[in-house]
């Protein structure tokens, strides 16, 4: 059997959601599942302790795997020092313990520093092996509030761990360098599993003449190269460099950390000379790279780090035709021109490469995150490098994308300055003349009051149509200081939304459509007048105040959450946490039975069900209960609201379910009894690509909610 269930986005005013059979089985217990095998690698690591819902105290083994089943989190520690859970999968790394894409975050740096200084015989190359010797040596003094992230990122990393690193029976008594360990993971995971970095060359374009347009001084001109492979579609060759048809310089080539980087050598006499170019960033639908030059003698990882850590000055490209190379020298001009502009999108590239670091990152610091992040649904770029939003919105320059903005922000978490004006602007391409509009300033969520500027964070919003954006012509909205953002000069009209505070000078943007909308655009531009920008200063969380004993913190509605933007474990304190009456933090989302997992366009529920705010997830509830373990007061009516993706039920017998104050499978295990369960339809009943509401409800008690599936649910 085969039922699927995938629900993106939710508003949950406290429900717990699952796909379900009826109950006539309900004392049958099938044979569990085989575990399935993992492995985590820097090279593989033996000797790591893990622990997840289902073992507990394993060690990975000699080839660094490890059991697991599929929706569990996983954590991984050596003795006192753990790492953050990370969801089980068959291959585990630092860059998915730390969820970020970058080989450069400073966790993940510290992390593969760590690992490789354990190994007992120092030689990684035939795996990392951590000795009994170090769970007993290891300690992870964490400062107040600390996380185990912040702590392997911390400044004072090196210090703290190389106080016990000698005693911990490994091959080195201090931690290796950075270049070292970044080098040795991104060699092993590109030999072992052809896993290129972000932005990678690819070797077989290099074959015959190679345009490189360059600005030297104040003159843009192209130069060419001549490459001849070793052989068809090798990493490794040799080359010439031609002038006025002229060959000036002669050598080999070789492709690089994980072919990122093309280093050409040369010899003049008996001292060979290396010089590198660096993948910067790729334009996908023309095929041209822009790139970083250098003839530095740093060590490898050290020169990538500097390319990404300055900005893209984009005056110097490969290019792989001639005509391209033509339209690039055109374009370099150009841009020498151009003043004011903080962010000029061309969406010349493919949609996994968009939204990721390598791709823009927020600033030069290293490790920053992505400029763009998805916020809601499943923007992509087409072919023809152009953006297409279907019901879709992302942010642009938010540096908190998982923390949802609301009308208590003080503060501003964007990387631009808007509080002296800006315009934005794009080429409309094509729409279907339905849905609307609408653009933030402030604000990551779909209701305009959720933002420091109150309702001004929306300033657009209208219907998509030939008058508001007519196809083949370009939309620009300017926005002046002092003025309202709908209605310019007159403060008082009744569709006056409000004044942009000029005390933010940290401000993001957001781009959203509806899910009637279908509109592509191209050549994104955002013009600024201030381009002064202060550091962003981290919001502060009001601490919470540790509750009476027994008494348990509410938490207020409406809740809201969108699981096509999570990047974590949803059933962790890291993700999302709750309050229980003795004022222990536990996680706002428990695993009560099967598959649930995140997938990239939503929640999947496969034979799984959960529970939203409970907090005694580890005891199940009965008849006889007479208080409420929730955080939510229900005690007002209320709906449950949710996009359903997918569905799927070959049988057609089976039933998506929704409980409250119940995590069992049977209905009458509440405190409410048989009213416990408050929704039951079939799977196929469930409108794919629609909003399903569930009426409204009522019951006087402070709740949590409970999806329970007999069969497979997604």
């Amino acid at each position: 059997m085969n039922s699927t269930i995938k629900i993106p986005s939710c508003l949950l005013l406290a429900a717990v959601l699952a796909g379900c059979g009826e109950e006539s089985s309900v004392n049958v217990k099938e044979a569990p599942l085989p575990p399935i095998q993992g492995v985590f690698i820097d090279s593989p690591v033996a000797g790591l302790t893990y622990n997840s819902p289902s073992v507990t105290n394993g060690k990975t083994d000699s080839n660094g795997q490890f059991d697991y089943f599929r929706g569990e989190a996983i954590t991984f520690s050596i003795g006192e020092l753990t790492f953050p859970s990370v969801a089980a999968s068959n291959v585990v790394t630092p860059l998915s313990v730390f969820s970020t894409d970058t080989v450069f975050h400073p966790a993940v740096i510290n992390s593969l520093r760590l690992l490789q200084s354990l190994d007992v015989d120092g030689d990684t190359s035939n795996g990392i092996t951590i000795s009994d010797a170090a769970a007993q040596a290891a300690v992870m003094e964490l400062a107040q509030g600390q996380t185990p992230a912040e702590f392997f990122a911390s400044d004072d990393f090196d210090e703290k761990v190389n106080q016990w690193l000698a005693n911990a029976g490994g091959a080195n008594t201090s931690l290796v360098s950075a270049d070292t360990a970044i080098m040795h993971f991104v060699d092993f995971i590109f030999e072992q599993y052809n896993s290129t970095q972000p932005l990678a060359f690819t070797p077989a374009d290099f074959t015959g003449t190679i345009y490189n347009p360059v600005v030297k001084g104040a003159k843009a001109s192209i130069e060419m190269w001549q490459f001849t492979p070793s052989e068809e579609g090798a990493s490794t060759g040799s080359f010439t460099k031609l002038v006025d048809g002229n060959e000036t310089l002669v050598g080999s080539y070789e492709f690089q950390f994980g072919n990122r980087v093309l280093v050409l050598t040369t010899s003049e006499g008996d001292t060979p000379s290396k010089h590198y170019l660096i993948s910067r960033s790729h334009n996908t639908v023309n095929n041209t790279f822009s790139v970083c030059s250098t003839n530095d003698a740093a060590q490898l990882a050290t020169l990538v780090l500097s390319c990404d850590n300055n900005d893209d000055a984009y005056n110097n490209i490969l290019a792989f035709d001639e005509q391209q190379a033509q339209n690039e020298l055109v374009k370099l001009s150009e841009l020498a021109e151009q003043t004011g502009i903080a962010l000029n999108e061309e969406f010349d590239t493919d949609t996994d490469t968009f939204f990721s670091s390598s791709y823009k990152s927020l600033s030069d610091e290293q490790g920053s995150g992505p400029l763009y992040f998805k916020s809601g649904g499943s923007a992509i770029i087409n072919e023809l490098g152009q953006l297409v939003l279907e019901g879709d919105r992302f942010t642009i320059g938010n540096t908190l994308p998982g923390k949802e903005s609301s009308p208590s922000d003080t503060t501003g978490v964007g990387i631009y300055n808007l509080s002296e004006g800006f315009t934005i602007s794009f080429d409309v391409i094509s729409h279907n003349g339905a849905g609307s509009l609408s653009l933030y300033v402030d604000n990551n969520t779909t209701s305009q009051s959720n933002s420091v500027h109150a309702d001004a964070s929306k300033f657009y919003g209208k219907s998509i149509d030939e008058t508001n954006l007519p196809v083949g012509q370009r939309f620009s909205y300017t926005y002046i200081p002092g003025q309202d953002v709908n209605t310019g000069t007159e403060l008082t009209h009744p569709d006056a939304r409000g004044i942009l505070s000029a005390d933010i000078k940290n401000s993001y943007f957001q781009i959203r459509t509806d899910s009637a909308a279908l509109l592509v655009i191209d050549n994104l531009k955002i013009e600024t007048v201030a381009t002064d920008v202060p550091e962003v200063e981290p919001p502060v969380e009001p601490p919470i105040d540790p509750p009476a004993t027994g008494e348990i913190p509410t938490v207020e509605l409406p809740y809201t959450n969108d699981f096509t933007t999570v990047t974590g474990d949803i059933f962790s304190v890291d993700y999302q946490k709750i309050v229980d009456s003795q004022g222990n933090e536990v996680p706002m989302f428990s695993k009560t039975g099967g598959s649930v997992t995140v997938v990239e366009n939503g929640l999947e529920l496969d034979g799984g069900r959960f529970t939203l705010g409970n907090t005694t997830a580890g005891v199940e509830t009965s008849e006889n209960d007479t208080n409420s373990t929730g955080v939510f007061d229900l005690s007002r009516p209320y709906q449950v609201v949710m996009d359903i993706v997918s569905a799927s039920d070959p049988e057609g017998d089976n039933k998506f379910q929704i409980y409250v104050d119940n995590n069992t499978s049977s209905s009458s295990k509440s405190m409410h009894g048989g009213e416990s369960r408050f929704f039951n339809e079939l799977i196929n009943d469930l409108v794919v690509g629609e909003t399903l509401v569930v009426p409204e409800n009522s019951l006087p008690r402070t709740l949590f909610y409970n999806c329970v599936p007999r069969q497979a649910v997604k």
